[in-house]
């Protein structure tokens, strides 16, 4: 498993760094983890079709589904899921992946994919268990 980050800028841009990194690498299968508070163009999930790449959808955003993982309130507006969650936890260094690590374990995880549909899915994913045709 390879995991890249296309560092945001709509979905537009996610899925066409997906395709691109595809393109390059022989990977058996891709998935994206978006932002759900940019509405996805029809075109773009054409073209993740096209390109055989699962979109899975984090509402609103990526620090909203940090936030439900770890059982807190999550707000409408992604600022505000920032906010929160920087908010709530100051003493980690959020642009370190390690700091995740310590915030995320797999027990907290897997407790939490039971009432996450966007974190089971990308579990799954993972783990190599797929719903769908892509």
């Amino acid at each position: 498993m390879t995991i890249r980050n296309a560092k945001g800028r709509g979905p537009s841009n996610v899925i066409g760094y997906a395709v691109k990194i595809g393109k390059r690498n022989d990977f058996d299968r891709c998935v994206a983890l978006l932002d759900t508070d940019i509405p996805w163009k029809a075109e773009d999930e054409r073209m993740a079709k096209r390109y055989a790449i699962r979109l899975i959808g984090s509402n609103p955003c990526v620090e909203g589904l940090f936030l439900s993982i770890l059982g807190e309130r999550v707000p409408e507006a992604s600022s505000d899921c920032k906010k929160a969650i920087r908010g709530k936890y100051r003493g980690l260094d959020l642009t370190r992946k390690e700091s995740y690590a310590e915030l995320f374990d797999k027990g907290r995880l897997e407790a939490a994919r039971g009432r996450i549909d966007a974190l089971d899915e990308l579990l799954r994913s993972f783990e190599g268990q797929w719903k769908g045709n892509y």
